[in-house]
C-alpha cells in the first residue's frame, strides 16, 4: 500500500495501515466494502491512522478531494474477462501493464473504440421533431395546435434525420468522458480518450445514470459497434458520483467482485450444465420460502429439467479453507434446498485456499450441502476446465440423490417441489 500525495492504493484483501482523513476512511468503508479500525488519533503534524481491509470491490474513487484505488486479488485481466469486457483471451495481452481495474478498462475501451471507429462513425435514422419556417416530413398536428392554436408560422414537424447523433454513438462519448477523470495521471489514456471524442465531435453529450443505461437494438447494419458499446455500457453501469460515509465522492468507477463472480458462474455453468439436459436459470426470482410467500428467494443458479429443479447453485466470492463452514452460507443454500424440494445443493467458493470442506449431510436425512472451489488466479482455460468438471459433478450428485431418494422412499422434497414453487 502506498500513499503519495493524497492517494490511498490497496489489494483487495490485504491489510494496510494509513494516515488519512475519518470521511475519506468512512467513506473506502462505504464503497469498498472495507474493514476499518482506528490505530492512532491525529496529532499536530499527522493525520489519524487506520488499520484498513478492502473486501469484494475493486476501482477508484475520488473521496473527499482523495483518490482511492483497490487492485483486485486475482489479475485484472481475469476480472474484465469475466465480466464480460474482453470476449477473446488473446485481449489480455493488452491489459498485462495495467494492475488497476480503471486503467485497464480505460486502455481496453480505447483500442476497441479506436478499431471500431476506424471504418467509420456510424450513421443513422432518428426521429426529430422541432419548428420549422417550411414543411420537411409531415406537420405535427397535435404538436401545432398545443404550442401554438390558431397560428401559422412556424411550422411543427417531424421527419427523419440521417446523422451520427445516434443512441450507439452517444453511449460511446458518455463511456470516453466519464473515464477521462478516472486516469488522468496516465498520458497515453488521456491522449487515447481525447482521440475518441474529437471524433465523435458532432454527437450530442447524454447524460447516463448507473442505473439507467440504455440498451441497443443490434441488427446487421451496427453489428460492428457491438463489442465497443457492450463495453461502454459496462463502464457507464459501474460509474457515478455520489455522497458516501458522510464524504463527497467525486467520480467512482468501481467492480462487485460477488456480482462479477456470480454472473460468471452462472453464465458459464449454466451453459454446461444444459449439456446434461433440461435448462439453467441465472437468478431465479420465482422462489419463495414460505406458504405466505413473504420470504423471497433468488438463488444464484437452478438447473431444472422436466420442469422441476434438478440442482441449485449458490456462488461465493470468499476465501475457504479445510476448517472454513462459513454457517450462514450453509443457512442460506438451507433454505434454497427447502424450498426447491431438493435432496442436495452446492456452494461453489472463489479463489480457494487449500482443501474445501467435506460435504455436510443436514440432520434428519436432509438436504447434502456439497462445497466446490474454483481458482480463479489459473489460467482462464484451466478456470472452464474446473468449471466442466463441476457441472459434471453436480450432474453425476444429481444422479445419486435422486436415486437415494427412491431407495429411500423418501418423496417428500420432490413432492414439494412440485406443489409449491411452481406457479
Amino acid at each position: 500500500m502506498a500513499t503519495t500525495n493524497r492517494s490511498l492504493s490497496f489489494s483487495e484483501w490485504t491489510p494496510s495501515t494509513v494516515e488519512a482523513p475519518a470521511a475519506v476512511v468512512r467513506g473506502i468503508e462505504s464503497m469498498f466494502g472495507a474493514s476499518v479500525s482506528p490505530v492512532s488519533d491525529a496529532t499536530a503534524e499527522s493525520l489519524p491512522t487506520w488499520n484498513v481491509t478492502p473486501v469484494g470491490v475493486v476501482g477508484v474513487a475520488s473521496i473527499a478531494g482523495w483518490q482511492v484505488s483497490v487492485r483486485p486479488r486475482i489479475p485484472v485481466g481475469h476480472v474484465l474477462w469475466m465480466a464480460g469486457a474482453v470476449t477473446e483471451w488473446r485481449g489480455q495481452s493488452l491489459l498485462a501493464a495495467h494492475h488497476d481495474v480503471h486503467t485497464a478498462l480505460a486502455q481496453l475501451f480505447i483500442d476497441i473504440a479506436d478499431e471500431t471507429l476506424r471504418g467509420g462513425v456510424l450513421r443513422g435514422y432518428r426521429e426529430r421533431r422541432t419548428d420549422l419556417a417550411t414543411v420537411r416530413g409531415r406537420v405535427d398536428v397535435a404538436g401545432q395546435v398545443r404550442r401554438r392554436p390558431g397560428q401559422g408560422l412556424p411550422l411543427a414537424v417531424v421527419f427523419e434525420e440521417h446523422d451520427e447523433n445516434i443512441l450507439e454513438n452517444q453511449i460511446l462519448l458518455a463511456a470516453a468522458t466519464a473515464l477521462g477523470p478516472l486516469a488522468a495521471h496516465d498520458t497515453g489514456i488521456r491522449r487515447g480518450l481525447h482521440r475518441v471524442r474529437t471524433v465523435l465531435c458532432d454527437v450530442t453529450p447524454i447524460r447516463v445514470r448507473p442505473a439507467e443505461v440504455p440498451t441497443v437494438q443490434w441488427t446487421r447494419l451496427n453489428e460492428r459497434y457491438r463489442h465497443a458499446v457492450e463495453l461502454a455500457r459496462l463502464i457507464l453501469a459501474n460509474t457515478g458520483v455520489e455522497s458516501v460515509g458522510g464524504a463527497t465522492v467525486g467520480r467512482s468507477l468501481t467492480l462487485k467482485m460477488h456480482d462479477v463472480f456470480e454472473g460468471f458462474l452462472a453464465r458459464e455453468l449454466g451453459k454446461r450444465l444444459t449439456r446434461f439436459d433440461g435448462r439453467a436459470v441465472p437468478q431465479d426470482g420465482r422462489r419463495w420460502l414460505d406458504v405466505g410467500r413473504e420470504v423471497h428467494l433468488i438463488p444464484d443458479l437452478v438447473w431444472e429439467r422436466g420442469g422441476l429443479p434438478a440442482a441449485v447453485v449458490d456462488a461465493k466470492y470468499q476465501f475457504i479453507g479445510p476448517n472454513d463452514k462459513h454457517p450462514s452460507n450453509i443457512y442460506q443454500l438451507l433454505a434454497y434446498c427447502v424450498a426447491l424440494g431438493l435432496p442436495a445443493g452446492h456452494i461453489v467458493y472463489a479463489g480457494a485456499r487449500g482443501d474445501v470442506p467435506n460435504p455436510i449431510q443436514v440432520v434428519d436425512n436432509g438436504p447434502v450441502i456439497h462445497v466446490h472451489a474454483l481458482d480463479l488466479s489459473t489460467e482462464p482455460a484451466l478456470i472452464l476446465q474446473e468449471i466442466d468438471g463441476l457441472a459434471a459433478r453436480i450432474a453425476t450428485a444429481f444422479g445419486d440423490n435422486d436415486d437415494r431418494a427412491v431407495t429411500n422412499q423418501q418423496p417428500s422434497y420432490r413432492h414439494w417441489s412440485s406443489s409449491s414453487t411452481h406457479d
